[in-house]
């Protein structure tokens, strides 16, 4: 059976191409790795760290370009970003390329930063569509209380606050059997 034309596959399922266009938009993505670079939260305050600054700078300078998307709201997290898009009917860029573009460029300037080259950003990204404004308010408030939700799961004490960067295990020299004795 064909599908209508304003129908098509995605990544996670079957979605309307067209409500990746137009409308408000809930958006997370999450470091490759999920080390905690970006931020730091003490007491519900997000602190951004170097990382974070040049994540802030790059989605700028992104909206700058585009000026029919704009950033309703949004908060840098230790590990992850979350974001309300908003995309006007004369835009020219979709969704899936604005975020392409804004996940491109903090890539570029993060590996500048690092003097690294390499993947910052897991592939894809979550995308939630806000179609009332009930959703909308619902998507403002959680980003608001996002930190402090993070301030309560993780403590200064807690281990997994500061999480070291993935390094993989030292190769184990194989172990050889003691040679037979003779008696």
């Amino acid at each position: 059976m064909a599908l209508p034309r304003w129908r098509r596959y995605h990544a996670k399922g079957l979605v309307d191409v067209n409500s990746h266009r137009i409308g408000a938009h809930f958006i997370t993505f999450v470091l490759r790795r999920r080390e905690h670079l970006l931020s730091t939260i003490n007491r519900d305050e997000v602190t951004l760290l170097e990382m974070g600054k040049a994540f802030e700078r790059s989605l700028c300078a992104t909206m700058l370009r585009h000026a029919a998307a704009s950033v309703d709201c949004h908060v840098v997290m230790p590990d992850h970003v979350h974001l309300i898009l908003q995309i006007g009917e004369n835009s020219t860029i979709g969704l899936e390329r604005l975020v392409g573009e804004i996940k491109g460029a903090s890539a570029r300037r993060m590996n500048e930063l690092w003097r690294t080259t390499g993947p910052i950003w897991r592939r894809g990204y979550h995308r939630g569509l806000l179609a009332s404004a009930e959703q909308f308010e619902r998507a403002r408030r959680y980003i608001a209380n996002n930190p402090s939700k993070w301030a309560t799961k993780y403590s200064a004490t807690d281990t997994g606050f500061m999480r070291a960067p993935f390094r993989a295990p030292a190769p184990q020299q194989p172990t050889r059997a003691a040679p037979p004795t003779r008696e």
